[in-house]
């Protein structure tokens, strides 16, 4: 009965753009939560690996390697997500009057944070970019200096370089995406199509 006197629930853009917002947050720290879980797993399973087998810290290394480099993958995607949403937060046409008020909460962010210490440091690509490029380039090193002894000198060079230079991709690549994404953004004047 009570449920009578309430008026249905509408369904617009603005709901959908503001609940789809907050959506993609919790995924993101559910998928962080879950992956740091799984990692703190492996890395227990790689150092209890007695007198290194060989082979068991190769299988459990290559998850370790291959589940990170899936959470980086997915955390590019889930930041091109999130900032598009972030996006549509500030469109006049979606938003109405909110996107004003979400444009003078950022505006004040950007202007009160002290860019030099901590501005720096933001929690979406932290988490879903950063974290998982260090976790994949955590597990080549642990991977390395555990078998360091199976290479010979050659070997060991070559990976070192491997990792330097996979670093640097890396780098290029996230630099290379961020970019991307910001200017993708600028030039859509709807976001939405």
């Amino acid at each position: 009965m009570e449920n009578e006197a309430l008026p249905k629930d509408e369904f617009t853009s603005k709901k959908l753009v503001y609940e789809y917002y907050f959506h993609e947050s919790e995924r993101i720290s559910t998928r962080t939560d879950w992956f740091l879980i799984f990692h703190a797993i492996l890395l227990e399973a790689f150092f209890a690996i007695k007198d290194p087998d060989t082979g068991k810290v190769i299988v459990v290394g290559a998850v370790g390697i291959l589940s990170a480099y899936i959470w980086w993958v997915n955390g590019l995607r889930a930041f091109r997500i999130s900032w598009q949403l972030g996006n549509l937060l500030s469109n006049e046409n979606i938003m109405g009057e909110l996107s004003k008020m979400n444009e003078q909460i950022f505006k004040e962010r950007r202007e009160s944070i002290d860019k030099k210490w901590y501005g720096w440091a933001k929690h979406t690509p932290l988490y879903t970019v950063v974290t998982p490029c260090l976790f994949v380039l955590a597990w080549e090193t642990l991977l390395f200096f555990t078998l360091e002894s199976n290479f010979s000198k050659i070997s060991q060079i070559a990976i070192v370089c491997y990792l330097i230079i996979g670093t640097i991709l890396s780098m290029l690549i996230i630099a290379y995406v961020t970019r991307k994404i910001n200017t993708t953004f600028k030039k859509d004047s709807n976001p939405i199509s």
